[in-house]
């Protein structure tokens, strides 16, 4: 009998988290009509969300490990995703807390 394991770290939950959560509000602030601020803070906050969750998902690849012991099933194959920068991933990281800042400087501080 064959079972496939994974394991996913709490980075990359969060990552797809955000990533929904993003598309969401996204697609929310297009249904409603706010104030001109509060649109663009929300819309500059979801995109930031988003570019952080793709940013983490391209940084934690999934790898196959494979068992090592001898006694173990051959049909047993691990799936692990473990950090691994890729330079995509941390500069969406990058894009992400610029975007956060400028919605919170468009929340905070309008004319």
């Amino acid at each position: 009998m064959s079972a496939k394991q994974t394991r996913f770290p709490p980075l990359f939950i969060a990552a797809c988290i955000a990533v929904a959560l993003g598309v969401v509000l996204i697609i929310g602030i297009n249904m409603f009509s706010m104030a001109d601020h509060i649109f663009r803070g929300v819309l500059l906050l979801s995109t930031g969300l988003t570019l952080f969750g793709v940013g983490e998902i391209l940084n934690h690849p999934k790898e196959t490990i494979f068992p090592i012991r001898q006694d173990a099933e051959p049909g047993i194959v691990k799936y692990y995703r473990r950090r691994n920068s890729c330079g995509l991933g941390t500069l969406c990281d990058i894009a992400s807390l610029l975007f956060f800042f400028m919605a919170l400087s468009s929340l905070f501080f309008t004319k």
